[in-house]
């Protein structure tokens, strides 16, 4: 979960310095994502358990890495397609209107909003998301709750406006938000439907 949001925000950042761009993200911003945003989703999920799925897991050796080849798989294919995205939202969001802190603040919530609604698959990588009982684990549910009502009090309260230098968002942009975060959960389905069916991980 942490590593593929890292992934994300490294490679937006270094891919606009490379190309001469405005930065897509500021420092301010990217520190509420990781502390604020992310961090109790994170906390949560150390809490999500499966006795069945547990069970059925064959032991591992020592020796085994703690990354096998679906974590490195959903890293490098969500992230790159999440930067990809990201990228194009904001050189289209400033292009189209001049704005460079409106483009910024969309980019702010994609960095949020993006891992927030793949959380739901990480919550087990041997089980797709429609197997899983989504209200099992209330901590989970409830630090999502929290991640984003502190989201919507970063462009919605003026104090937070000028710390973290946003703007209101609209519903329209809400709704490609929300779109392209619900690719980004389909993407990891899909990767682990492939390598559990194939038996891969």
């Amino acid at each position: 979960y942490f590593f593929s949001d890292g992934f994300c925000e490294v490679m937006l950042v270094g891919i606009s310095l490379f190309f001469g761009l405005p930065l897509p993200v500021l420092a301010a911003q990217i520190l509420w994502v990781n502390f604020i945003e992310h961090s109790t989703p994170a906390m949560a999920l150390a809490l999500e358990s499966d006795e069945r799925e547990l069970l059925l897991e064959k032991p591992r050796k020592r020796s085994t890495p703690i990354f096998n080849s679906l974590m490195k798989v959903i890293i490098f294919l969500k992230g790159t397609l999440t930067v990809l995205m990201l990228f194009a939202l904001f050189y289209y969001s400033w292009k189209s209107t001049g704005n460079i802190v409106y483009a910024r603040t969309m980019i702010f919530a994609g960095l949020a909003v993006f891992p927030l609604f793949s959380a739901w698959s990480f919550k087990s990588l041997h089980s797709n998301i429609w197997e899983k009982n989504p209200f099992k684990n209330r901590f989970f549910n409830l630090a999502m709750l929290f991640s984003f009502f502190m989201l919507a009090i970063a462009f919605y309260v003026p104090f937070l406006q000028e710390i973290l230098r946003t703007v209101p968002l609209s519903i329209n942009d809400w709704a490609i938000l929300v779109g392209l975060g619900i690719i980004n959960i389909a993407l990891i389905e899909i990767i682990k439907y492939f390598f559990n069916n194939k038996k891969l991980a």
